[in-house]
């Protein structure tokens, strides 16, 4: 039985490998004794083959589509926070932009648009569920293995709801009772945890938020002068109209809205430039070494441009890496 804090031996490169990041399936048979081993995990069977998403998840996450979309357990918050974007949008559809140019109007519909649909986005992506397994790896798992990360001693902890160790800056989310890779932080508001797979889009939202709410501002503002002019009044006296009543709290709206909004995205663009986590921020994990972090730029294109995180992209190599590490004979050895 492997010891609590072994160096782990991860081939080529120094990627770490961990059972959550294989999809093929280890089958232990220990053949002197004719009995089957423990060692068999959830997932596909064979390389090539395809993978049933249904049967990767147990936590409280729901899939749509055949797993194309996946939806965390605040839904509910989720519909809240699509009505409040949508309502200002309705609002300035139907008091504002009737009295705007055709082209101001267009970028009104299209910048209240965006954060809809990126909300959407963000809450119907696979943040980065490491899948979960049937078994341990071993029969008694050490609660951390002490791993060689790219020349840097790190460890991964042993999650025993899931059966398998996390990578470095991975973590189990109670709300949606899965491990999440890169996990950032659960967002109730887009019903799901924020992490790998979706940050991006959560960025995304943010900053389409921000320059919604600007530009409809600008709008309002623009629409207020423009009325002001045609009625030969001042502003002041224009706005005592009821009319410009709804105008009015859309402006109220936009302008708290990007007030706690622009920290908050201001805040994740440090964490970009940083090669930072909000979990990891807020903990300080690493000592403010920022291992991951590869500069401003790099970790820019590598955050907000990096590719989807896929139900089946796991490399070849690591399944290799991982038969190789827990096979049978490792593990019967380990055993004796």
């Amino acid at each position: 039985m492997m010891a609590e804090g072994e160096m782990v031996d991860l081939g080529p490169g120094g990627s770490v490998v961990s059972p959550q990041n294989v999809t093929v399936a280890v089958e232990m048979e220990e053949r002197g004794a004719g009995g089957e081993g423990n060692l068999k995990y959830a997932g596909k069977k064979a390389k090539g083959e395809k993978v049933d998403p249904l049967a990767l998840y147990k936590g409280n996450n729901t899939l749509l589509c055949g797993g194309r979309c996946v939806m965390g357990p605040n839904k509910g918050y989720c519909i809240l926070a699509e009505f409040l974007l949508i309502a200002p949008l309705v609002l300035f559809s139907i008091f504002i932009a009737e009295d705007l140019p055709l082209p101001m109007a267009i970028g009104g519909w299209v910048a209240g648009g965006l954060p809809i649909l990126l909300l959407t986005k963000t809450s119907m992506t696979d943040p980065g569920i490491l899948r979960r397994y049937e078994k341990p790896p071993i029969e008694f798992p050490p609660t951390n293995l002490i791993v060689d990360y790219s020349e840097n001693i790190k460890k991964l902890w042993f999650c025993h709801k899931c059966n398998s160790y996390r990578s470095p800056r991975a973590k189990h989310c109670y709300m949606c009772n899965n491990c999440v890779e890169v996990f950032d932080h659960h967002c109730p508001w887009t019903g799901t945890c924020v992490g790998k797979g979706n940050y991006r889009y959560f960025v995304w939202f943010l900053t389409s938020m921000l320059v919604a709410g600007t530009y409809m501002g600008c709008a309002i503002l623009y629409y207020w002068v423009d009325q002001s002019r045609k009625s030969n009044q001042t502003v002041w006296e224009m706005l005592k109209d009821k009319d410009k009543i709804p105008s009015m709290v859309l402006l109220g709206y936009v302008t708290l809205t990007c007030f706690f909004i622009s920290g908050l995205t201001l805040y994740h663009y440090y964490l970009i430039f940083t090669g930072q986590t909000t979990r990891e921020h807020l903990k300080d994990l690493f000592d403010s070494k920022r291992p991951f972090s590869e500069g401003p730029f790099s970790n820019c294109i590598r955050t907000l441009c990096g590719s989807d995180v896929r139900l089946d992209g796991i490399e070849e190599a690591e399944e290799s890496a991982l038969a190789a590490k827990y096979g049978a004979s490792k593990m019967n050895q380990n055993r004796g």
